[in-house]
C-alpha cells in the first residue's frame, strides 16, 4: 500500500526484484518485490501516470497526462531528462531497436519516436 488513488500502470524492473507503479496520484512508486516495501518515491509529474518502462540501463520512462515523457535515474529517484512536444495525454510506451529508442503514443493518434542517446524526437 501507498498510492493514494488509483494504479494505472506497472513495469518490472531490471533484475526482475523490483516493481514500479504509476498512479492518478502523480506518483511513481519502486517497491522490492522481496520485502514488499517502497523504497523510492518520483514526483514530477503535474499529471496522472498513463505509462512505465524500465531501461535495461536502470533508468524509468514514464508518461503522463501532463504531456511529457520524463527519464528517471533509477538509484538516485531523480528526473534527468523531460520529453515534450506532444499536444495530448501520452497513452502508451515501447522500446525499439535494442532499448535505443522510445516510442510514444498520444491521444491525438500521433507517434513519436524518441533517440534515447541525444533525447531528439526523430
Amino acid at each position: 500500500r501507498g498510492h493514494t488513488d488509483s494504479v494505472t500502470s506497472l513495469a518490472v524492473g531490471p533484475n526482475e526484484d523490483e516493481l514500479i507503479s504509476g498512479s492518478y496520484d502523480k506518483t511513481i512508486r519502486i517497491w522490492n518485490l522481496i520485502s514488499g516495501e517502497c523504497t523510492k518515491i518520483l514526483k514530477e509529474h503535474t499529471s496522472w501516470i498513463t505509462a512505465l518502462l524500465s531501461h535495461r540501463n536502470g533508468n524509468i520512462m514514464s508518461a503522463s497526462s501532463d504531456k511529457n515523457i520524463k527519464i528517471w535515474d533509477r538509484e538516485s529517484g531523480k528526473c534527468i531528462k523531460t520529453l515534450d512536444g506532444h499536444t495530448s495525454f501520452i497513452s502508451s510506451l515501447l522500446l525499439s531497436n535494442q532499448d535505443e529508442e522510445l516510442i510514444s503514443g498520444d491521444g491525438n493518434g500521433e507517434i513519436r519516436l524518441w533517440n534515447l542517446n541525444n533525447y531528439e524526437c526523430k
